[in-house]
């Protein structure tokens, strides 16, 4: 029998829960939300409280709606879409790109980041 969890031939658990499968709760609390999500504002409305409260969100918070928005979308949708096609060959020279604009981009930022110390040096 294995010693430590993650070691490989290690069984334990492996009748546990489907990977991707929700527990009971948060299965109703999600059913619960929508439920909310898409009630109407009011009965002749065909806007409902999900997107009214979106509405709001995006006016008087728009950095966090900007957050919320970015949380929705898939973390790999740019390399699954791009990347994957390219050849060898052609990834190295993305790269080699890549990091030419951070070079480039540090080496403007620690210039305006001196020109911004030789003003407030001159400024006293």
């Amino acid at each position: 029998m294995p010693t430590k969890y993650f070691e490989k031939g290690n069984t334990i658990g492996a009748a546990g829960r489907p990977k991707g499968t929700k527990n009971k709760l948060a299965a109703t609390v999600l059913k619960d939300l929508l439920a909310v999500w898409e009630e109407k504002i009011k009965p002749d409305s065909e806007i409902t409280r999900g997107v009214a409260a979106l509405r709001i969100m995006s006016r008087e918070r728009p950095a966090e709606f900007a957050k919320l928005y970015a949380a929705c979308l898939p973390r790999e949708f740019w390399v699954d879409s791009a990347v994957t096609e390219l050849d060898d060959g052609e990834l190295d020279a993305l790269i080699a790109q890549m990091r030419e604009r951070l070079l480039t981009a540090r080496e403007e930022k620690s210039l305006d980041q001196a020109s911004q110390m030789k003003l407030i040096s001159h400024a006293h």
